[in-house]
């Protein structure tokens, strides 16, 4: 008997350590931008994309960007990666809402898309630009 109860006091503490470990941890809220060429379907390496807030909200929220747009070059596979994991707050439902803006060879592409960033997510977008 004691046996038994020692073994469920051990596995009840094991837990519960890993109940709280877990509390608290946010996971990574992430934009990923793909450009890809319209008329090829091939991925635009070197393409700057800008988020900008979406100007259709009827209130848009103040994202407060003090050092400017986000703004990225895409990689080999034509993405361009956000991390907006330090703008999340705890109990906040969606981070937010932004335009997506691009750039190639000094030709700009603007309100290419609507990206809506979830808070803890990897949200993906693929944009074709010509």
């Amino acid at each position: 008997m004691k046996t038994i109860t020692r073994y469920g006091l051990i596995a009840a503490l094991i837990m519960a350590v890993g109940l709280l470990s877990s509390c608290g941890k946010v996971k990574d809220s992430i934009a990923k931008i793909t450009v890809i060429d319209s008329a090829t379907g091939n991925p635009i390496v070197g393409a700057t994309v800008r988020l900008v807030p979406e100007s259709s909200l009827l209130n848009p929220p103040d994202y407060d960007f003090p050092d400017g747009f986000p703004e990225k070059n895409t990689d080999d596979a034509g993405v361009a990666t956000f991390d907006f994991t330090e703008r999340f707050k705890e109990g906040q439902a969606g981070l937010m809402v932004l335009t997506i803006e691009v750039e190639v060879n000094g030709t700009e592409y603007e309100d290419v898309a609507i990206i809506k960033i979830e808070e803890e997510k990897t949200n993906e977008k693929t944009v074709s630009v010509p």
